[in-house]
């Protein structure tokens, strides 16, 4: 029984999860994606289902589920399951970087900074290196929020997208569909 004890506590120690020195808190952050069709018609978007941690070495992580792509119209959604996103073979995104932890922790409350991070997205089977500026704000003594300064511009084209988006635009019967998708966030993290 000691041993199964100690074997429990050593797999638990072992997973990353263990040392999460931030862990996001999706209910008090968002994360949307715009889409232009016919040219000037710009709708705004979200995802539903998505978990996030930042390790104490400032290892950072985000995984997005694409199922829970939210566009406010049911068959809008299944169609960016099935003929955009193919959810039953690329069912989530990635987003992976490195956070200067040491600088988020000496802010003071209510304290910022801007900096512009480098990040890996891997989306669609494809893994780019992506920058972004963001602002860090300290809101309470564990709680610190990232938000995107500008949109992070998707190039559909970069992932293997673009079939699907023009998939979208036939079924759709539209003029046009943008193959640059905007991204915008805006995070919350929890330390523990």
């Amino acid at each position: 029984m000691k041993l199964i004890s100690i074997l429990t506590m050593a797999a638990l120690l072992a997973s990353p999860a263990a040392f999460a020195n931030w862990v996001l808190s999706k209910d008090e952050s968002k994360i949307t994606f715009s889409s232009t069709k016919k040219e000037n018609v710009v709708e705004v978007h979200t995802f539903e289902e998505f978990a996030g941690q930042v390790l104490k070495d400032g290892r950072a992580t985000i995984d997005i589920n694409l199922a829970s792509a939210q566009t406010n119209i049911e068959i809008r959604n299944e169609r960016l399951d099935t003929l955009l996103f193919d959810v039953s073979k690329f069912s989530g995104a990635r987003v992976k970087g490195n956070v200067d932890v040491a600088k988020t922790n000496a802010l003071a409350v209510g304290q910022s900074y801007t900096e512009t991070l480098k990040l890996t997205l891997h989306l669609h089977g494809i893994h780019k290196e992506v920058s972004i500026n963001v602002k860090v704000t300290k809101k309470s003594a564990n709680k610190v929020q990232v938000l995107s300064v500008e949109p992070l511009l998707i190039k559909a084209g970069d992932y293997g997208l673009a079939e699907g988006v023009e998939a979208l635009r036939k079924v759709a019967n539209l003029s046009s569909i943008s193959l640059d998708v905007p991204v915008t966030f805006d995070l919350l993290f929890t330390k523990k």
